[in-house]
This record gives C-alpha cells, structure tokens and sequence, in this order.
C-alpha cells in the first residue's frame, strides 16, 4: 500500500512533484534501470565469450545464427535487426516496444554477440533502453504524447552504459531519428539519464568483476597538428566517407534484396552460414590469432597495438566485416554495426597512416573509426564524441573533427539505419501531412494580430529602423482608418534614400487572405508570390494581422506536439 501510494502521488499531473521534477525522476529511474539492463548485458556477452573461448569463432557464430533463427521463427516481434529501426518507427508514433520485447531482443542481440557474429551493441542498447523508458513512463503514467522524449531518454541511457560514454551517448540518441538534425529540446533530460545509467553500471561491474570495463585499449600520444597531418585527416575522411558508401550499399542489399529470397529464419541461416565459411577461409589466409568476431573492439585493439600491421591484412579485415556485417545483421542476426563500422574505419585509417605517416598509424586508425561512424550512420557529432570518450580523450580532436565533416559530406544521404529522415521540419511536415492540420486551421487562428504597421508618409530610414528593430521582413502600410495601403518589404527599402517616402515605394495592390482562409491555401498563395508574409483583412479591407511562413510551421509544430 505504501508503495502504491507514492506511485500515484508521481502520477498526479498536478501533484507534489511539478511537470520539469517529474521528467527529472523518469530520467532517473531510467537510467538506474538502463544502467542494471546493460550490466546484465555486458556480463552476458562476457560470460558467453568465456564459454566459446576455445571453439573457433566460425562455428561459435553458427549457435548465435541458430539462435536468432529460432526467436524469429517462434517469437517473431521485434528480434532481427539493429533493433534502431523500431525504434525510430516507434517515435513516428507507428509502433511499441513492450517488456517482453526487451527480453527477446536481450537474448538473441546477447547470444549472437557473444558467440562471435559481427554485430555491435548500439542498436540493441538503444532498442531495450527504449522499451525500459516506455515501460516506466506508462507505469507512472506520463503523457503519451512525449513518448519521444521519452524515448530518447531511454536511448542516451543504454548508449551510455554500454559503451561508457555519457556524453556521446546522450548526443548519439538525439542525432539518431535524423540525418541532418538532433533533438536538441530532448537533450537535458536523456543526459540526466545518461550521466546516472554510466555511474550505475560502472559502479556495479566494479562491484562485480574487479575492474572497470574498458573497450578500447588506446595509447595515442601524436596531436597531428602539422598542416600535412590534418590534410592527411581529411583523405581518410574522404577515403572513410566512400568506404561508408559501399558498406551503407552492400548492407541494404543484403537486407532488402538477399535476404527476400527466404523465408527471415532462413535467411539468418544462410547468413550466417556464408559467414562462417567465409570467417574459415579469412582465418587460414591471415596467419596467427587473430581475435576475428564479435562486436570488433578485440580486432581494433589488436590493430592499434600491433606494429606487425601490413596493408594487406588491414585491407582483408575491411572487406571481411563488411561482407560479414551485412550478411549477418543485415540478414536479420540481432545486433548492431557500430563495432563493425568503427572496424571498417580502423582499417581504412591504418592504410592511409601506413602509406603516409608510419610513426603515427594509431591515430589515423581511431580518426578512421569516428569518420566511418559518422558517414555509415549520420551520427557526426555523437561520432566524435563517443569515440573521444571511449579512448581517453586523445590529442587529435581537430583532425578527428575534420576526418568526420569530409566524411560526413562526401556519403551523402545514405545511411545503415532504417527509417531515418532528412531533419525535424521533414518530421513536422509528415505529421502535418497526416492529420491534414492545413485544411482544419484558418488564417485567423495563428495570424499575428499584433503586427507592426506603417503609414505612407514615413521615410526610408525609419522603415528600416522598423525593420531591424522588429526583425520582420515584410511589414503592411494602412491609412489612419486602418485600411490596408500596400505592404513593402525589406527588399523594397534596399538602395533606396533615406528621405524617401513610404508611398512612392509600397505594393499597391497587395495579395491578401480573409481570417477565414485556411492555412493551405494561404501557403499556396505566399508561394505563388513567393513571398514571406501576406496580410489579413476583413470585407472592407480593414487591416487586422499578418501571417509568415514562420507563424504557420510554428503553430502546426505546437498543433502537432500538443495532440
């Protein structure tokens, strides 16, 4: 009863906690519960590691390909894949991620993880942190209109924990739904989240192992600041940002194309079997031990530290992740590609470090790793970000910096995760689009009623005046009566003296819309007239407000987030 208790007092819409201090306890509770998911996860991978330790990974792969087979057959929902995806479809509002399917993705991404299939941990991270947000948020019954919000606070918290990155991994989930924005407004809260959900579970892998868990081994002491250096930054980036391309390609192929000649276990099966043979023959071309496999954190450690690296074993390792990336997650194995494109970038960093500064190969390798991430997954800053934090803050942030934005450029649109779109306005006019807002809202319902106006007899200079103090960019001209005279813009006033009269320049005949004019066709009208703002009048041409591009998409934005 007590406990019930203090849950309805945090589902009170209006209780003893404010709206903002109620975001700040999902926050929290998210990332606790985020933090305690991933440790589970991170020891499960461990544990199945230890367990495979001495099969070679081309037969070990074949149990987590078996796996995934098997959930897909039999469970179905939500367990092939990235997981990023439904994420992404569930914040368009387009589906759900329960519990249960956290527990299924948990599993299959795990086991096929732990078992040695090319896969990385993103995508199921940011899956299950998702589906934990949701799950407490409807437990203490938030709005389900900031299931996005929501949704992001989940992502940044599981990123986090896994990968030890709070930063990064709060940035990371808000650039993830699109290719050329973030959700900027969602930011504070997920790194609440983010900041609890990496001490959670740093503190509880100490508790449980010893030590604190380490992906990258990195020893990077060159700053590459020479002018050849950073040009040299800027090929991998390009080099990075056309090897992103066909990763992006030959990953969509094997997931749109190959895999739709199976049945979705079969094709995991056959996947995962090519993977295999395809692991034999890498295995017995590249002599040694070479820890091939898994989420490619080992194989990017053993490149880094081994000055035994040739082109050519860096070049076969390229080719092979992405071969095996593609057939494995691509076909429908559980997991995600962010150790795989981080591998794909190590590689290409090396050769170019190899071919053109020897003495600096590590370097070139983890600008690589941050440029391919950037350009396979339009995460450019999260990409930066994360791999800074997860090698200690190397001395190369400016040629890290530039090896992402000519990467970032160079790939263009094409991206490993489905479901991405352009930015939040493409996002905003998708839903505009679908609930056909433009038709139902008129003119009189966002116009601005308060607008600046002018009379005929003002001079230029005062115009612009008016201009830079409004910061509006069309302004209507009216009589003493209040009739509409004209409108003039601030183009009209542009080389014009200052002593010239408001009425020798102004649009007498300007193009006017009624309050009862519905938004559509008030939008078709300022585009015909390729023009920004148009004014509202009644029958007698009364002058009653002003309607701009910018009142229309911010009142179908608060129309659209307030439904």
């Amino acid at each position: 009863m007590k406990i019930k208790g203090v849950l309805d007092i945090f589902r009170r819409p209006e209780g003893v906690l404010s709206y903002t201090r109620r975001w700040v306890l999902l926050a929290f509770l998210v990332g606790l519960c985020c933090g305690v998911g991933m440790i589970g996860f991170y020891l499960a991978i461990s544990g199945l590691q230890l367990l495979f330790a001495g099969v070679p990974v081309y037969l070990s792969m074949i149990v987590g390909g078996v796996v995934a087979a098997l959930f897909i057959r039999f469970r179905k929902r939500h367990t092939d894949g990235t997981g990023i995806p439904y994420y992404i479809k569930c914040r368009k509002g387009a589906g759900d991620i329960k519990l249960s399917d956290v527990g299924s993705h948990f599993v299959t991404s795990a086991t096929a993880i732990g078992s040695g299939c090319i896969a990385g941990r993103e995508g199921p991270a940011v899956f299950m942190g998702g589906g934990i947000a949701l799950w407490l948020a409807r437990l203490l019954r938030f709005p389900k209109e900031k299931r996005n919000l929501t949704l992001t606070i989940g992502g940044a918290a599981a990123t986090s924990a896994i990968f030890q990155s709070p930063l990064g991994g709060s940035i990371f989930a808000a650039e993830i739904p699109y290719k050329h924005d973030l959700d900027a407004p969602e930011y504070m809260p997920s790194f609440l989240a983010s900041l609890t959900s990496y001490f959670t579970f740093r503190f509880g892998i100490f508790c449980l192992t010893g030590s604190y868990p380490h992906l990258l081994k990195l020893n990077i002491s060159s700053s590459l600041n020479s002018p050849l250096q950073l040009l040299y930054s800027f090929i991998v980036g390009i080099v990075t940002g056309l090897v992103g391309v066909l990763f992006v390609y030959t990953f969509h192929f094997a997931r749109q194309r190959f895999a739709k000649l199976f049945r979705p276990e079969f094709a995991v099966l056959v996947g995962i079997g090519i993977t295999a043979i395809g692991s034999f023959i890498t295995l017995h071309l590249i002599k040694g031990d070479i820890p091939f496999g898994g989420t490619g954190f080992h194989i990017l450690n053993y490149i880094e530290s081994g000055p035994h690296i040739s082109i050519e074993f860096l070049s076969v390792i390229l080719v092979g992740t992405i071969l095996a990336s593609s057939l494995t997650v691509g076909m429908g194995v559980s997991g995600g590609v962010f150790g795989p494109s981080l591998v794909v970038g190590g590689c290409v960093g090396g050769i170019i470090g190899l071919i053109v500064d020897p003495e600096n190969v590590s370097a070139y390798v983890v600008i690589g790793m941050s440029a391919s991430h950037a350009a396979s997954t339009k995460t450019p800053i999260a990409s930066m970000i994360l791999i800074l934090e997860m090698s200690g803050f190397p001395p190369i942030f400016i040629a890290m910096a530039i090896a992402n934005i000519a990467a970032f450029f160079v790939s263009g649109s094409k991206s490993l995760y489905f479901g991405q779109i352009s930015d939040r306005l493409e996002e905003l006019v998708n839903k505009i689009g679908d609930m056909d807002i433009l038709s139902l809202l008129r003119v009189k319902d966002i116009m601005d009623k308060n607008s600046v106006s002018l009379e005929e007899n003002q001079t230029v200079s005062a115009v612009r005046q008016l201009f830079t103090d409004s910061g509006k960019q069309s302004l209507p001209i009216v009589s003493n009566d209040n009739v509409l005279r004209g409108v003039i813009t601030l183009n009209d006033v542009e080389n014009k003296g200052d002593r010239t009269m408001v009425r020798h320049i102004l649009k007498k005949e300007p193009v006017v819309v009624t309050p009862d004019t519905s938004i559509k066709d008030a939008l078709a009208l300022l585009f015909d007239q390729e023009t920004k703002g148009i004014a509202v009048v009644d029958n007698q041409s009364r002058f009653l407000g002003f309607l701009t591009i910018k009142d229309v998409i911010t009142s179908c934005r608060q129309y659209v987030s307030d439904d």
